[in-house]
């Protein structure tokens, strides 16, 4: 997906309300469109918006706290539940609520649920989805953020 800022539209006056558009990788175009009028805070309306499966990352990430995983989750069963609690934790810290716990400590917990129950023993199986997402994490890491 990437970023058009139309600044010739956003000047245009018989359709001030439209900033730019996101176009994503299926060439759907999603409008971005502002309130008429001039104030401090407004609404981002994105118009045709689609889901893009990733984590946001903010920009004024807020000081994240140690916490100590004590309990490996015994429930988990998929990358996307571990995607979801993660995910969870961010919206409930936007709206003003919160579990207790961060996000990062679910992030923690999901990641040693992933290596305890993916990898499989001589007493367990084993979850080739949770495997694979740990995988990915690690691949992810050593290409973008561990030195060669």
């Amino acid at each position: 997906m990437h970023f058009a800022v139309e600044s010739a539209r956003f000047f245009n006056k018989s359709n001030e309300n439209n900033i730019g558009k996101l176009i994503y990788r299926n060439n759907v175009e999603a409008n971005l469109n502002i309130p008429s009028g001039s104030q401090q805070q407004y609404h981002l309306e994105i118009v045709s918006q689609q889901a893009v499966a990733g984590i946001h990352i903010d920009s004024h990430q807020p000081v994240s706290t140690y916490q100590v995983v004590s309990q490996i989750p015994s429930s988990m069963t998929t990358p996307q539940l571990a995607y979801n609690n993660y995910h969870s934790e961010i919206t409930n810290r936007y709206h003003g609520n919160s579990s207790g716990s961060s996000p990062l400590f679910r992030m923690k917990e999901s990641l040693i649920g992933m290596a305890v129950f993916g990898e499989g023993n001589s007493r367990h199986s084993g979850n080739p989805a949770l495997l694979s997402a740990l995988n990915g994490f690690i691949d992810v890491l050593k290409k973008y953020f561990l030195p060669p």
